[in-house]
């Protein structure tokens, strides 16, 4: 069955009927196989860390009816294994930080690929979810693909000397980056391997634009609905390598440069509100683009207003707290 499923996500072609009804039967069957009780409140309950707050259980599983990520998530890991499989001998490591219960932009893939191609070391904070990847893992038969599973912060973990990781995978994010730690749990995990390690998502970029929210999304011209101006924020490999922490030791708070945007009336003719839009490279070619997943989906941050005004002022700068995200000053 885990054999069919990837079978579809990998399509190349696909139509969103299929997707849809995939995405569905995936998610029932691993709630099946773990024996997950969504009725239980004690798996939707969140944990909160210094940097930003790991979802519940439910919320993490919830996440696979979001069709067009998931799938585009398991094609990205997917195309990336493949190409290393060209490049290198042995095994393919992946870290897959932040899995949730299931560990689900992998598990297809096991079905598709053999011990000796693929390994992995999945780390996840949350107790419920480490021991519904315990169950899930046993019954299917696939902890001779485990390197290690590990119940830790990812934003700290600490990666053995020598260790060798071909794929860093993490997906801990809502859009526009907020309230979740995925900034830091990739600084923290990227800077401590090789530059040839892959990263999925490999580019998470932050723009801010106009959304006119009297058009339904998908039914008029995206140029009715919204605009970008401008990126205010990426992170991906190179990024990372020019952020700037507050200590010597490059450990810790770093320190975001802000970036200043100049909005003028003529800009936002025909939108209502000023947002910051998410697109999403995951691999190569494979983007999540605006309005594509709720990870893409626009966060209004202020109305445009009505009257003739002069030009604004934006001040953006991100920030690593318990609430991450991007802090704004109008002006």
């Amino acid at each position: 069955m885990l054999q069919e499923i990837a079978a579809i996500f990998l399509a190349e072609e696909l139509d969103q009927v299929t997707l849809s009804a995939t995405a569905k039967r995936y998610r029932e069957l691993l709630f099946a196989w773990a024996e997950f009780d969504s009725k239980n409140e004690d798996f939707k309950t969140d944990i909160y860390i210094e940097n930003g707050k790991a979802i519940g259980s439910y919320w993490a599983a919830a996440c696979i009816s979001d069709a067009r990520r998931t799938r585009k998530l398991i094609k990205g890991v997917f195309e990336a294994i493949k190409y290393l499989k060209t490049k290198n001998e042995g095994p393919v490591h992946i870290l897959y930080a932040g899995t949730g219960p299931f560990a689900a932009l992998i598990l297809p893939l096991l079905a598709v690929y053999t011990e000796e191609e693929v390994q992995v070391t999945l780390i996840e904070i949350n107790e419920n979810s480490c021991d519904f990847l315990k169950k899930i893992f046993s019954k299917l038969n696939f902890n001779g693909f485990v390197k290690a599973l590990v119940q830790e912060d990812a934003t700290a973990y600490k990666i053995k000397d020598g260790e060798q990781i071909d794929v860093l995978l993490s997906e801990t994010m809502q859009h526009a980056l907020r309230e979740e730690p995925q900034v830091s749990i990739v600084t923290n995990l990227l800077k401590q391997m090789t530059n040839e390690v892959i990263l999925i998502p490999a580019r998470i970029i932050l723009y801010l634009g106009f959304l006119n929210t009297e058009y339904p999304p998908g039914q008029v011209d995206d140029d009715l609905v919204f605009k970008k101006e401008g990126a205010v924020f990426e992170l991906s490999k190179e990024t990372i390598k020019d952020f700037k922490y507050i200590s010597a030791d490059n450990q810790g708070e770093i320190d975001f440069v802000p970036v200043t945007m100049v909005v003028k009336p003529a800009s936002w003719k025909h939108y209502t509100h000023l947002a910051i839009f998410t697109e999403i490279q995951v691999f190569g070619t494979i983007w999540l683009r605006t309005y594509e997943s709720g990870l893409t989906s626009p966060w209004i941050i202020a109305p445009l207003p009505t009257e003739e005004t002069k030009e604004w002022s934006l001040t953006l700068r991100y920030q690593i707290a318990a609430n991450p995200g991007l802090a704004y000053k109008l002006g």
